[in-house]
């Protein structure tokens, strides 16, 4: 299971800015130029692996809905726990990752 938080460009750069004016300590990582690098590293490397991991199923996406400036958060959160819930519990039944082999499976 894959999670896409999908949001503008606009409001990543908005929001790591208001971070960086906000913050009592700065990251380097928030600096304009290394977002933007970020943003294309995602754009070539990231985006392709969607694409792959959509195609197979894999792939829950989580719109961020950006109304009068804010956003809410907790819907977020709220909407990527439904995304694991629905790939954890499939039709009323649970499925569980053994820790040894990464097979899958089902119990009653």
């Amino acid at each position: 299971l894959a999670i896409l938080i999908d949001c503008t460009e606009q409001f990543c750069t908005e929001s790591i800015k208001k971070r960086r004016e906000t913050s009592k300590e700065i990251r380097p990582d928030d600096a304009p130029e290394v977002v933007n690098t970020r943003l294309e590293v995602f754009k070539q490397n990231t985006l392709p692996m969607l694409k792959y991991l959509d195609d197979k199923g894999k792939l829950k996406v989580v719109r961020v809905n950006k109304v009068d400036g804010d956003t809410d958060l907790d819907k977020v959160f709220e909407d990527c726990a439904m995304a694991i819930d629905s790939a954890i519990f499939i039709e009323g039944s649970f499925f569980q990752l053994s820790n040894f082999n990464n097979t899958i499976f089902k119990e009653n």
